[in-house]
């Protein structure tokens, strides 16, 4: 006599489910930890409006703790209520295995679940990271670099940008060239060491994705330096009022500064990372800044410094601190020129 499948998993089922002994303690438990989440969770949404608080503090009692600590109760409730929801859920999980099988076979089916649940969430968060930091180095740096081999100098790059132009796959190709200076400003009189990239300011767009990673200023005025706006620190620093006639030397306070009719020289512009442009150097767009080559230059004796002006013309933000806080664009004619490699790339 043959049996099917049937009559196994019913053999099955009556071993792995305990259905003299059922207990939902544990499952109580789960549910009544999940309702303390809510209520902590719910409270520190809105703790402005408790009453018991705004009642304690019209009446004086509690007003001092409540105003030197709000942060601390708030974090507190803010803790309970997370470490709350997730033995709610471990708890609530268990309390239902408990109340359908054996307590074996419900420690069984939960080993197995975090077995599998844990290396899941680890390569969620993985691949979240992945993600994100290809996307900011993808926002300063090209998917496919090319270069020539022994550090030969790179002559012929404009045959090779149109070679790259006739193949569909690729989306566009941008040349550049990059070096190591020293850039300086008032805020920053003895200097720090950076990375100067000279980009193409039509291409750049395209292959560095700096349309999204730039806060303030246009990558335009790389190549139209005459397009960009004055010092905005010039324009709001005050001069100071005459004394006063009645003698008493007090100061009537600050007047608007004149207009200088003198037109500003037109200097090359340059693009600073956010972490440089900000807390390092201090500066805003239309200030000047002072790049230095410690060996681009040419003397009696050899090679010497050499020193340009640049005026800022934006800064970027890509959320890496090497980038944003030692690296800077010019235009790559500017970057040549200054750095004598003329008709040459990186």
């Amino acid at each position: 006599m043959a049996l099917g499948p049937g009559f196994e998993w019913f053999v099955a089922w009556r071993h792995l489910r305990d259905l003299e002994k059922k207990s939902r303690r544990t499952l109580a438990l789960g549910v009544t930890a999940l309702i303390l989440a809510a209520l902590c969770l719910l409270a520190v949404r809105f703790s402005a409006h408790l009453p018991f608080l705004r009642r304690a503090h019209d009446a004086g009692f509690g007003g001092e703790w409540l105003e030197s600590r709000p942060t601390l109760l708030i974090e507190n409730l803010k803790t309970t209520g997370v470490i709350a929801a997730i033995a709610g859920v471990v708890l609530t999980i268990l309390g239902v295995l408990f109340a359908t099988f054996t307590v074996f076979t419900a420690f069984s089916i939960f080993g197995v679940f975090l077995g599998t649940c844990a290396p899941i969430i680890a390569l969620s968060v993985m691949s979240g990271f992945e993600a994100d930091l290809k996307t900011k180095i993808r926002a300063t740096k090209a998917d496919i670099v090319v270069s020539t081999a022994d550090d030969r100098p790179f002559t012929d790059w404009q045959a090779v940008q149109k070679r790259f132009a006739g193949i569909p796959e690729i989306v566009a190709s941008m040349a550049y060239i990059e070096s190591e200076v020293i850039i300086k400003h008032e805020t920053n009189p003895s200097g720090m060491g950076i990375v100067l990239r000279g980009i193409d300011a039509k291409a750049a767009p395209k292959v560095l994705d700096l349309a999204r990673t730039l806060r303030q200023g246009r990558v335009a005025y790389l190549d139209h330096p005459a397009d960009i706006p004055a010092d905005e620190a010039e324009l709001l620093q005050p001069i100071p009022g005459p004394p006063d006639p009645a003698g008493e030397g007090e100061d009537r306070g600050p007047r608007p500064r004149a207009v200088d009719p003198t037109p500003r020289p037109v200097l090359p512009g340059i693009l600073l990372g956010e972490e440089l442009f900000e807390h390092t150097l201090r500066v805003y767009v239309g200030s000047d800044v002072d790049i230095a080559c410690p060996l681009c230059g040419v003397g009696p004796s050899g090679p010497m410094p050499k020193l340009k002006s640049f005026r800022v013309a934006g800064h970027f933000y890509t959320g890496m601190y090497e980038f944003d806080s030692k690296l800077a664009y010019v235009s790559l004619a500017d970057a040549q020129k200054f750095l004598g490699m003329q008709g040459e790339i990186t």
